[in-house]
């Protein structure tokens, strides 16, 4: 013989959800504090590779005549440690914090951090500049390939691709007509290779997100 049960709720509705709604935000605050360290670990991870796979740090990894390192004249086997620097740089920026969750649960979450808006950690590096006293003195060449666009960088010269010439080894500056970063690479504050390979990331953040949270 069944029997109906019945439960009496004592407070109204809106203190119960109240109620529940603060331990959830414990609980998410909690989670959050304690999974920070590993969530920005991870994310670094991702962010290295979503970098190193832009197609900017793979041509700086080639040297030789008419290449990228040659066009903005790397010196001849820094290539890699060029390429891996700036990777390091992006990839050392990332973090992830928070806001306490509200009790309400209407405020507060993560935040996600990837390189600074002004790229100035990145712009500071050593290894963006190659002196050449010859030519143009002190050059910040990273800054060409961040910022410049299709704009005119070199008047006066352009580049010739010579195969063991040059500092870099893969050609020299001549004189006559001009020079520009080779229009397949060009980067503007808003548009470069740092913004595409952090832009439409976002499920890959939040595949992370809920693996972490669920662990």
């Amino acid at each position: 013989m069944s029997r109906d049960i019945k439960i009496q709720l004592i407070d109204k509705i809106g203190v119960v959800k109240q109620r529940v709604n603060k331990a959830i935000a414990e609980q998410v605050n909690a989670a959050l504090t304690k999974k920070r360290q590993k969530l920005t670990s991870k994310l670094r991870v991702m962010v290295r590779r979503w970098v190193a796979t832009q197609p900017e740090m793979i041509a700086l990894q080639t040297g030789g005549a008419g290449s990228l390192p040659s066009q903005l004249g790397l010196r001849s086997g820094t290539e890699n440690i060029i390429a891996n620097k700036i990777i390091d740089s992006i990839a050392s920026s990332t973090h992830v914090d928070f806001k306490q969750v509200s009790n309400d649960l209407k405020k507060g979450g993560l935040i996600l951090k990837c390189q600074l808006e002004s790229f100035s950690n990145l712009l500071s590096i050593p290894e963006g500049f190659v002196e050449d006293n010859a030519l143009v003195g002190n050059i910040h060449w990273l800054k060409w390939l961040l910022q410049e666009g299709n704009k005119v960088i070199v008047v006066g010269y352009q580049y010739e691709g010579i195969p063991g010439f040059g500092r870099s080894r893969g050609g020299i500056m001549s004189e006559g007509g001009s020079w520009r970063v080779p229009p397949q690479y060009t980067g503007t504050l808003d548009d470069n290779f740092v913004t595409r390979a952090l832009s439409n990331r976002e499920k890959d953040i939040e595949k992370l997100l809920k693996a972490e949270l669920r662990a």
